[in-house]
């Protein structure tokens, strides 16, 4: 497999890191120059074509927790911003919501606002994340405390499901992830709830792995204990199938009564929750240990391969021990494509 860089300034604060659905841009953040108390970040582009690529600057800074390219609108990225703070974490979130559309030539538009700056929440200082629906008719949120849709014509959020806000005894604050079935009706949530052995709820280390139905706003629990860092992902909808199905992959910790510092496993299921496989890591291998860095940056969950060749969702990708391994969820059959140890991020488009 070859490796070709298209980046190599040494500046990239792994905060942003996204492929375009093309896969032909690729969306990222790099150090600011300025210090942290003026300016934390900025927001660039560059082609995944062609030789010598060119960096684009968007012209936007302090992106903290959101920016992603728009469904079905090319060229076109929505991103939230945060205000520079001398204090930690070295912002305020503004918990606002714009788009921005670039041109290959470097020509952006001005940013659109579509949710003003807000301090919604009793975390809000820390920030909000968003995502978008598969076919981009839908934008859900997750806020430490709940999670929604956001309501871009009427610029509210919609709650559908409270969360215990979770103490982390530390200058950052834990976020819900959120992901999205390929039906583009349903949400995997995780949850967190309290505990009756505590007397602060904040303190518990229930996490479960919800899903909710936007068609009638009923919410399923389909893994308990799951663990905090369950970061749910969606397979393509597979091949020759009538009702619409599709996998899900998550990840699942070893001792979920510790979840907050326990190593986890890979777990593979049916889109009711039924079906659970325990596909990686390989028997004799600690489990994956997706700890918060210094930055702030939750560890990052598998990623899907976007196409295959049969009717079932077969390939996984996901970072381990600093490496990219790739998992065959047909066969169980893993292989490390890296070995450098150095990788953070990745995307597959």
């Amino acid at each position: 497999m070859a490796r070709y860089p298209l980046i190599t300034t040494g500046d990239l604060d792994g905060r942003i890191f996204a492929l375009s659905p093309a896969g032909d841009w690729l969306l990222f953040s790099r150090k600011s120059t300025k210090p942290a108390d003026q300016e934390v970040n900025t927001l660039w582009v560059v082609s995944t074509n062609g030789e010598s690529p060119v960096p684009l600057n968007l012209k936007v800074s302090n992106v903290v927790h959101f920016a992603a390219w728009v469904p079905g609108q090319p060229g076109t990225i929505a991103y939230s911003t945060v205000e520079p703070r001398n204090s930690t974490p070295v912002w305020q979130a503004n918990n606002d919501l714009y788009t921005l559309t670039f041109s290959p030539s470097g020509w952006t538009t001005q940013p659109k606002l579509l949710v003003s700056a807000n301090s919604r929440g009793v975390l809000g200082w820390w920030g909000t994340n968003f995502t978008w629906s598969p076919n981009g008719e839908y934008l859900a949120y997750a806020r430490p405390e709940e999670v929604g849709l956001v309501d871009l014509e009427a610029k509210k959020f919609q709650p559908l499901l409270g969360v215990t806000t979770f103490q982390t005894h530390q200058d950052w604050a834990w976020i819900p992830q959120i992901a999205w079935g390929k039906d583009n009706n349903t949400l995997f949530v995780t949850s967190h709830s309290s505990s009756t052995n505590l007397v602060n709820e904040e303190e518990s280390q229930v996490f479960d792995l919800t899903a909710i139905t936007l068609n009638n706003e009923m919410k399923i629990q389909l893994v308990p204990k799951s663990g905090m860092y369950t970061n749910p992902s969606c397979s393509r909808m597979l091949d020759g199938t009538t009702n619409s199905d599709y996998k899900i992959a998550f990840l699942q910790a070893i001792f979920p009564d510790q979840s907050s510092s326990s190593r986890y496993r890979l777990v593979v299921m049916d889109r009711d929750g039924s079906n659970h496989q325990v596909i990686f890591p390989p028997e004799g291998l600690p489990g994956i240990a997706p700890q918060v860095n210094s930055l702030y940056i939750e560890p990052q969950g598998p990623v899907w391969a976007p196409h295959s060749n049969s009717n079932k969702a077969e390939y996984i990708a996901i970072i381990y021990q600093g490496d990219i391994w790739l998992i065959d969820t047909a066969s169980d059959f893993s292989q490390q494509i890296t070995g450098d140890g150095l990788i953070e991020r990745m995307d597959w488009k």
